[in-house]
């Protein structure tokens, strides 16, 4: 239910208004006093203000100061007498304002005051979506604890701050997304959108009305003008995951917009120009695909300005705990259950697996493991990874564990990797939380957390 604060210096008007805003089911104040109105909004937050002001507008230019001694974000309604407040004394309010005159209607004021609560929780909506992809995308934030993994990010740190194209390659699932959205939202062109198509999923003329848009009529079922993927992209940057798939006739388009940032909508002549950064991605070797005569040979070198290759997760096997870790609590939050640790079968098993489907594949055993599980662990039988398969491959850099060995679940495989950094480094806490990946600052935390003590560290002795 929303709250309204309603300000009107006429009895008459306060007592329709509050009447038509109670019966829609609004939380309503009511006061005659710009004072009184100062006190309400020091002391409660309201969705929208409505005001019923004279035609001078000195009443409204008070209620602007006290909104924004006290930065409200409520939308404002200004009622005002026939004829309305003249521009030059309507002031900004930073906000939603909506102006109607009188004569009133409670279907107007209703519907008025309606579509602009609707509005600002659309704009709160996107605000929120940027700002949680930002963080999704965070650099500094991904999962990488390996060294190829390291490197790959330290690559993409670099990249991001120029316009450079960039050419992403690797197997299906090993984050080859996660990391364009990392160097859209780690470069300049944050604040732009971060448009993305996967090729593979459309036939030639279909995706070419998605990457360039399509006039009315331009073909069977062009019922209107449509706007493509460039368009929409534009001041920001665009994904184009497996490119490798994309047909010869699209390639030579797509040539067009990598060299002149200018293309045409499918059906028109009128050349449109788009100032936006291309990030592809591929599971295939496109050099190969060049060689046999599958890939525009002057695409792929134009492409192939920066090249930032993921390795597959059965190659960097420090990773698995870590990102074991982040998908059971992240996704024990979404689907609403308690987290819970692995059994050491379990663990072996994970870091055993040979990861066929890399991060998307752990992911998905993750969230069935979570879903399977009954009892105060997760098992092997929840994940749904056979014995014969997990032994297939034995984990590289970690010993198999062993269920009658101390380590029984996450925690105390995170303190294995921990001490086993701490003692590569000399017990030199800087150097280790940088073999880890991560701060100082966090690797302090979790040596307090673990108590781990050496003789050599002033606090210990």
């Amino acid at each position: 239910m929303s709250s309204v604060l309603l300000f009107s210096v006429t009895s008459q008007s306060r007592e329709q208004l509050e009447k038509y805003f109670i019966e829609a089911g609004y939380r309503v104040r009511v006061t005659a006093d710009l004072h009184a109105v100062r006190e309400l909004m020091a002391r409660t937050e309201f969705d929208a203000i409505v005001a019923d002001v004279d035609a001078s507008g000195e009443s409204l230019r008070k209620l602007q100061r006290i909104y924004r001694d006290i930065f409200a974000e409520s939308v404002v309604l200004v009622i005002t007498a026939q004829g309305g407040v003249t521009p030059n004394v309507l002031p900004r309010f930073g906000a939603e304002l909506e102006m109607i005159s009188k004569p009133i209607s409670k279907e107007q004021v209703r519907f008025e005051l309606e579509r602009m609560l609707e509005s600002r929780r659309l704009r709160y909506e996107a605000q929120s979506l940027r700002h949680e992809r930002s963080l999704i995308h965070d650099i500094g934030k991904l999962v990488a604890v390996s060294r190829p993994m390291k490197e790959v990010l330290s690559l993409a740190r670099k990249v991001a701050r120029s316009d450079s194209t960039v050419l992403l390659t690797g197997e299906t699932g090993t984050g080859k997304e996660l990391v364009a959205g990392a160097i859209h939202y780690g470069s300049p062109r944050a604040k732009g959108p971060f448009v993305k198509l996967n090729c593979a999923a459309l036939p030639g003329q279909l995706l070419e009305s998605e990457l360039f848009g399509h006039e009315k009529g331009a073909f069977t079922g062009a019922e209107r003008q449509r706007t493509g993927r460039f368009e929409h992209a534009n001041t920001g940057s665009i994904f184009l995951d497996e490119i490798g798939d994309m047909s010869i006739e699209t390639q030579a388009k797509l040539l067009r917009v990598v060299q002149e940032r200018e293309f045409q909508r499918l059906g028109s002549n009128r050349t449109i120009r788009t100032d936006v950064r291309i990030i592809a991605a591929t599971n295939k070797q496109l050099d190969e695909l060049v060689q046999a005569g599958d890939f525009r040979e002057d695409l792929f070198y134009r492409l192939n300005v920066i090249t930032i290759d993921i390795p597959p997760l059965r190659e960097r096997n420090e990773d698995i705990l870590p990102l074991v870790d982040f998908f059971a609590r992240k996704l024990a939050g979404d689907l609403k259950r308690p987290y819970k640790d692995f059994t050491p079968e379990a663990i072996n098993a994970l870091l055993s697996h040979s990861w066929p489907g890399n991060i998307r594949e752990l992911k998905n055993v993750i969230e069935r493991g979570i879903l399977m599980s009954d009892g105060e662990r997760i098992g092997l039988d929840d994940l749904g990874l056979s014995v014969s398969e997990s032994e297939r491959r034995e984990p590289a850099g970690h010993e198999s564990f062993d269920p009658d060995e101390r380590t029984t679940n996450l925690k105390e495989a995170e303190l294995r990797l921990i001490l086993d950094a701490l003692k590569q480094c000399d017990w030199v806490q800087k150097d280790a939380a940088k073999l880890l990946g991560v701060s100082t600052r966090v690797l302090n935390h979790k040596i307090r957390r673990f108590g781990i003590r050496h003789p050599r560290w002033r606090r210990n002795r």
